[in-house]
């Protein structure tokens, strides 16, 4: 091969590389970055777009009351610490799968969450008393799911999701740990 052959070869290889690495830091070819107030998360190898619950109301909310939870869809909870957490399916209208994580991403525990009966309405005529007296009752009835171990993050996915996914206790999930964690409140 002449110098000229080598030369030519040599500068489109050199092109290559530049187009191949500017595509990969250019923002339009990368995979799409999540809207405001969700997280893109892979997990065994499918992208899910969590709805943030990072402050005590959009946590003690959580799902509770939605109809329907999209297929790549659901919700991340991140917590300003990790400790043992328990998940109730208080207002829950639909079966939610859950995995609970440590600080690390780590997964500690799974769970396959099924619905429960609607919290009580107080009746007419019934006094403050007797009301919250059966909506204790009704917290105590409810099934609890146990993180197991510390965890700082739990993600809701669709109820059964789980059963197609190979998600295991110790596999890892990878988040924007330092970002997130500065997201708690």
């Amino acid at each position: 091969m002449d110098r000229r052959g080598f030369l030519s070869r040599a500068s489109g290889l050199v092109l290559v590389g530049m187009a191949v690495t500017g595509c990969a830091t250019m923002p339009g070819c990368r995979e799409p970055v999540a809207p405001e107030g969700f997280e893109r998360v892979r997990i065994d190898g499918r992208t899910f777009n969590l709805e943030l619950a990072e402050t005590g109301p959009k946590r003690e909310r959580g799902l509770g009351g939605r109809e329907h939870i999209p297929e790549d869809g659901g919700m991340l909870f991140v917590f300003p610490d990790a400790a043992p957490r328990v998940f109730v399916m208080r207002d829950c209208l639909v079966p939610i799968d859950i995995l609970f994580l440590d600080a690390t991403g780590r997964v500690v525990a799974k769970h396959q969450m099924t619905v429960e009966p609607p919290e009580p309405q107080r009746r007419e005529g019934e006094s403050e008393q007797d009301y919250q007296t059966r909506r204790m009752d009704y917290e105590f009835r409810l099934r609890k799911y146990p993180s197991g171990y510390a965890a700082q993050f739990a993600i809701e996915i669709a109820g059964g999701l789980l059963d197609n996914l190979n998600v295991q206790e110790g596999d890892q999930i990878r988040l924007d740990l330092d970002r997130l964690k500065r997201l708690a409140k």
